[in-house]
């Protein structure tokens, strides 16, 4: 299935580091056009998940060691 025309995210970069747990970048299309830095970072563990930033996001790094504070928390 493909995403809709109006879509208006292009997906940089993803990291799957389980079958629950799953992370994407993507960038925001019509900001991208306008030369505004627009990314967001979307998470997946049984749930969809999402953070916007002001930067150009041009790939995705998650660090697992050593595992963060509160990892078992989902949080």
């Amino acid at each position: 299935m493909g995403a809709p025309r109006n879509f208006a995210w292009s997906f940089i970069d993803v990291a799957v580091l389980s079958e629950d747990r799953v992370y994407l970048t993507a960038a925001h299309d019509g900001s991208s056009s306008k030369n505004i830095p627009a990314s967001s970072v979307l998470r997946w563990n049984g749930k969809w998940a999402s953070r916007s930033f002001g930067i150009a996001a041009v790939s995705l790094c998650v660090v697992t060691h050593p595992e963060r504070y509160g990892a078992d928390t989902g949080s």
